[in-house]
Formats: C-alpha cells, sequence, structure tokens
C-alpha cells in the first residue's frame, strides 16, 4: 500500500514539474512581449510628430492634446491672416468668437475673443 502511495506521489510531482515549466515557458514569453512593447514606446517620434508632442516628453498622450487645446484657445488671429479672408468668412468667424464670448469662463478668455471681434469689426468697415 505504501508503495502505490508513493508512485502515485512521484507522478503528481512529475506533473507539477511539467506544469512548472510550461508556465516559465509562459512567463519568458510574456516578458518577451512586454520587452517587445517598451521597446515600441521607446521609440522615437516619426515625422512631424514632434509637432504635436506639446509637452516635449517624447510621447503623445492625453497630456499633449489638452495642452494643445489651451494653445488653441489662446492663439489669435493675426490682422495679416484676417486681411485674407473674404466678408462672408469674417462674419462667420465673428459668430464664433461671439459665442464663444457666451460660453468663456474667464475675463482673459472673453477679453481675448473681444478683441478678435474688434479687429474682425475693423475689416469689416473698410
Amino acid at each position: 500500500m505504501d508503495h502505490i502511495f508513493e508512485q502515485k506521489l512521484v507522478r503528481e510531482n512529475q506533473q507539477l514539474q511539467l506544469e512548472l515549466v510550461k508556465m516559465n515557458k509562459q512567463i519568458k514569453q510574456l516578458q518577451e512581449k512586454v520587452f517587445a512593447y517598451e521597446t515600441v514606446i521607446a521609440e522615437e517620434l516619426k515625422g512631424k510628430q514632434h509637432k504635436i508632442d506639446a509637452n516635449k516628453n517624447n510621447k503623445i498622450d492625453a497630456e499633449d492634446f489638452k495642452l494643445l487645446r489651451k494653445k488653441k484657445i489662446n492663439e489669435s488671429h493675426t490682422l495679416e491672416q484676417l486681411k485674407k479672408l473674404d466678408k462672408i468668412k469674417l462674419r462667420g468667424l465673428k459668430v464664433k468668437y461671439e459665442n464663444k464670448i457666451k460660453n468663456a469662463t474667464t475675463f482673459k478668455e472673453k477679453k481675448h475673443h473681444n478683441d478678435e471681434i474688434k479687429n474682425i469689426n475693423r475689416l469689416l468697415n473698410k
């Protein structure tokens, strides 16, 4: 009886060792995949992606898009850019800025949009 019990234990031990070897292989494969993924992430930005990388951390992430949206709000049209537009586009741009004033949350934003509207009005009245 002890002999049968020992044989069972030996078989179970061998099965566990085989499972352990398989699991180690799977772990190694997963580690290789993670390493490959990290390598891909660590690559440099391609083409004009550096223009999107607003926080200059060599990654394009949500923070970059947040900064770009903020920059777009603060970006103003120069008089030279406005002069190139025809009157219909200028009126459309004026309406756009009037709507932005309604949705503006800070005084700085409202002032900025008001200045844009003044520039557009100057060109429309010429």
